[in-house]
């Protein structure tokens, strides 16, 4: 199916194409037919269906549930977008359909919505004159494929055309979803040209529009892409209760500005009130707690307040908080309690950060020579895995496979680094003084390698002198 939907028992109906016979009750009248399924919200199975089509290529592309409770199903046929409701209780009776008129053969039809009696058609026609009907044109065609929102009146028996608005620049344009709440409708789709007349930032952009849903006036567009690359918004979602999977990933309701917010609370899914805490040296543990407005500066700030003596360093870079500590200093990382738990929504786990002098051992104070040897072993060893690492070309793959080289051999410092002495497991006694008789053939050897020494500096031996 190209698309599915549910009605109110929660049965699943899903449009799309066949080519062919589904079964013996629902033969194929040649090439691709219009195919729509009813499966049970229960079983799963399949409970009613429909096959509508002719010898010319015909499928269905969008369904969805008309405000009598029957079914909408838009179709691309030949070229042409076509508009039935059929029966919710036999799918096989059509109660009408009407041709909307041609999209042209590259034209696509990308999803329909329904509000009230109003029913929204979204989709790509490369037909700059396409009005589903003597609609009032709210925005023209701007030349080459354009999307359009087709809005409709449903009477029951058939549907009248109010106004279209085509969404689109001289350039390539498609919608591919779409969208309807809040008095305004919502289409994504992907242009190759500047859509929202802030200029192009790929070579494809993706955006998404809103227009308003009485008129089809566009009222704004936003304009997602990057330097040489092809993007598409294949899906828009409308969030009309509040908190829900936005809320989850830490991203806020409403319009998207382009100036973005850079509070903790936008940025991340801590809220105000959340907290972890901070022990320095192991003196008593002090909270660092989220207030509301409260930017990674802030924190940075609130952190580095905790000492005077340069124990401690806080910093914001490219958006990221770093915690040091300094010197033979120790700060241990506090998890918050419960839902509060600021270091769990950082991504964060409790942990002991060591200054460079307690890493590497290094004592600046007096040592007397009475003092014992403490061996330490250890350390803390960055395996610098956190860029994006790919294998989608030569270039990228070459760096990828630097960055795990170097991975390894810092694991292998690690566990070189957990052995204080590593000779100290090599031939036991090797240091020590050689036994007595094998310092007597020591001795032997050198005093037979003296006499061959003295032999050979007294000239050269003829055998027939």
């Amino acid at each position: 199916g190209l698309s599915v939907t549910t009605d109110v028992n929660d049965d699943i109906i899903v449009s799309g194409f066949t080519k062919g016979a589904v079964d013996a009750s629902h033969p194929g009248a040649g090439g691709r037919d219009v195919l729509v399924a009813r499966f049970s919200a229960t079983t799963g199975a399949r409970t009613d269906t429909a096959v509508i089509g002719t010898a010319g290529d015909e499928r269905g592309a969008a369904v969805t549930i008309a405000s009598d409770g029957n079914i909408l199903v838009a179709s691309r046929e030949d070229g042409r977008a076509v508009l039935r409701k059929l029966d919710a209780t036999n799918l096989s009776n059509v109660l009408f359909t009407q041709d909307l008129g041609s999209i042209g053969l590259a034209g696509e039809i990308a999803g329909i919505e329904v509000s009230g009696s109003s029913i929204f058609l979204a989709g790509t026609s490369d037909n700059g004159a396409f009005t589903g009907g003597a609609a009032t044109v709210a925005r023209a065609a701007q030349g080459g494929r354009d999307g359009f929102v087709l809005k409709l009146t449903d009477q029951g028996t058939g549907v009248s055309a109010d106004s279209i608005s085509f969404i689109g620049t001289s350039a390539d344009d498609e919608i591919r979803d779409i969208e309807v709440g809040n008095g305004a409708v919502y289409v994504a789709g992907g242009s190759r040209g500047d859509i929202s007349g802030l200029g192009q930032r790929g070579s494809k952009d993706a955006f998404l529009a809103r227009l308003d849903a009485t008129t089809l006036a566009q009222q704004e567009v936003e304009r997602f892409g990057k330097g040489l690359e092809e993007n598409t918004a294949e899906a828009v979602a409308l969030d009309l209760d509040g908190p829900g999977v936005l809320d989850k990933l830490g991203l806020p309701l409403g319009s998207v500005d382009r100036v973005e917010t850079r509070t903790i609370e936008v940025q991340t899914t801590a809220r105000a009130g959340d907290f972890f805490k901070i022990s320095i040296n192991g003196r008593p543990a002090q909270s660092i707690t989220v207030q509301t407005g409260d930017t990674l500066d802030d924190l940075a700030a609130r952190i580095n307040r905790l000492s005077f003596a340069n124990e401690i360093k806080a910093s914001v870079t490219d958006g990221k908080l770093k915690i040091e500590a300094l010197g033979g200093n120790s700060v241990d990382l506090i998890a918050g309690t419960g839902d509060q738990d600021l270091l769990a929504k950082f991504g964060l786990k409790p942990q002991r950060l060591l200054g460079t002098d307690a890493l590497f051992q290094i004592d600046t104070g007096p040592k007397r020579p009475s003092d014992p040897v403490e061996i330490e072993v250890g350390g803390v060893f960055a395996l610098k895995l956190d860029q994006p690492l790919s294998l989608k070309d030569k270039t990228a793959a070459k760096f990828t496979l630097t960055q795990i080289q170097d991975a390894i051999e810092t694991t292998k410092r690690a566990f070189r680094s957990l052995t204080p002495n590593p000779f100290a497991n090599q031939r036991p006694g090797l240091n020590d003084p050689p036994p007595a008789d094998v310092l007597a053939k020591i001795q032997n050897y050198s005093v037979a390698l003296a006499r061959l020494q003295t032999n050979s500096l007294a000239g050269p031996l003829s055998l027939f002198g």
